[in-house]
């Protein structure tokens, strides 16, 4: 592109036209070339960490190669399949994803005896004890709340490439509107397959190994669908405060995942100055997101007060939804989503 545009400017300069006539086509590929390094400028900036850079630098040659560095390192250039071979080339690698990625997302078959039994033994709780916080409309603090919240975050934007600073910089032109959506998805279900559809990263896990199991899924998701289960979710945190135990750190509100390190660090220091036994039991369930049947996942929502009006809005962001998987830059899909939670929703 760039060598076309020189090319053209070289071809006017050498031309019969009068020098007058030549300069307004000379300034408009002028204008071409440097919107051209202006986006690839971009680019470098947003490849690069925030701790890469001072405030205001120039990209320079360093930010050039920490790009094509961080760039190199999520390229999969081979990949074991279920039976062990090594398989390589783009597409194929793609394929073995694909493929991997269609059976996770599989429907699960559930005992309908055991979630019964499991049902019997959670306390149940009035349906409509939560119905007020639960089902009332969105509104306007919430909404810039939720939106404000996952900016934060930084997180990239899902396929219809708005992010939510994007949002965030429209916020006065655009927040009524935006509300209005936003209720239309949560009261009246009105959420499109485009919406529920995402596009799924696959990240080598530490110490993975070479098959797709070694690698983890994060979805890619679209701002106004992440919005809508963020909003969900924080309605759904005061619920767990009631049913979640206080040792629990994942999802009670006021407890971080930092006091769990700081309890164990605590207790193992309080054993070796005092000499008393002490054991320390690590548990990790594999695939823990992609095991969940969404049959079972309603189901037992009911016993812990969350009501049918609300498992139903819940019920619309997992129903029908597909993702796309993306290795080395292209997309393979759609693939439906029967069973699982997304690594990458507030929901999850």
């Amino acid at each position: 592109m760039e060598n076309h545009l020189y090319q053209c400017i070289y071809d006017i300069l050498l031309s019969d036209i009068s020098e007058p006539a030549k300069l307004p086509a000379l300034q408009r590929y002028k204008a071409k070339i440097v919107r051209l390094h202006a986006r690839r400028v971009e680019k470098v900036i947003l490849d690069n960490n925030a701790q890469d850079k001072m405030e205001d630098e120039d990209p320079s040659l360093f930010h050039i190669l920490k790009m094509v560095k961080r760039r190199d390192t999520k390229v999969i250039r081979q990949v074991l399949d279920m039976q062990g071979n090594d398989v390589s080339g783009h597409r194929n690698v793609l394929n073995i994803f694909a493929t991997h990625l269609r059976q996770k997302y599989e429907h699960i078959q559930i005992d309908q005896t055991c979630v019964t039994r499991l049902q019997g033994v959670i306390p149940l709780t009035c349906p409509t004890k939560y119905a007020e916080l639960l089902e009332q409309p969105i509104t306007i603090e919430e909404l810039s709340s939720a939106l404000r919240s996952g900016a934060k975050q930084k997180k990239t934007p899902g396929i219809d490439g708005f992010s939510l600073e994007f949002y965030i910089a429209n916020w006065d032109t655009i927040k009524q509107d935006l509300l209005e959506l936003m209720n239309q998805m949560f009261l009246h279900k009105k959420i499109t397959p485009q919406q529920k559809h995402g596009i799924i990263v696959c990240l080598a896990k530490y110490n993975g190994d070479r098959t797709p199991n070694g690698y983890r899924p994060i979805s890619l998701l679209t701002t106004e669908y992440k919005l809508l289960a963020r909003i969900m979710a924080r309605r759904l945190r005061h619920i767990l405060k009631d049913h979640l135990h206080t040792s629990q750190f994942c999802g009670v509100p006021g407890n971080s995942i930092l006091e769990a390190a700081a309890l164990v660090r605590d207790d193992t220091a309080y054993s070796e100055t005092s000499g008393s036994p002490l054991c320390v039991l690590t548990l990790d369930f594999q695939h823990a997101f992609d095991r969940i049947s969404h049959h079972y996942l309603f189901q037992i929502s009911h016993r812990y007060g969350i009501s049918e009006w609300f498992i139903e809005r819940l019920h619309t962001l997992y129903e029908n939804a597909t993702t796309s998987v993306q290795i080395n830059g292209t997309l393979a899909g759609p693939i439906p989503i029967q069973s699982a939670v997304r690594q990458g929703c507030p929901l999850s």
